[in-house]
């Protein structure tokens, strides 16, 4: 199980949030040095996060799902 960091907007951070993941930083703000400090000061919080991307995988990622899904979903966009 991975620890993500991140540095895109959109879906990818909403995911990273939601199900904790990772976490996001930006290159101005938040910088990688900021965040990476952050991660080795509070690993023992951090530490736990590595192991719920399989919820997301569970939830979000499961090919089963998303296959099952298709149908519906080029029928949404064909209209």
């Amino acid at each position: 199980n991975c620890f993500i960091l991140n540095s895109l907007d959109g879906e990818t951070s909403e995911l990273i949030e939601k199900y904790k993941i990772g976490k996001n930083f930006n290159f101005d703000d938040n910088s990688l040095k900021n965040v990476l400090v952050d991660i080795l000061d509070n690993w023992s919080f951090y530490e736990k996060y590595r192991n719920n991307n399989q919820i997301l995988l569970n939830e979000i990622l499961d090919k089963n799902k998303i296959y099952s899904s298709l149908p519906s979903f080029i029928d949404e966009i064909k209209c």
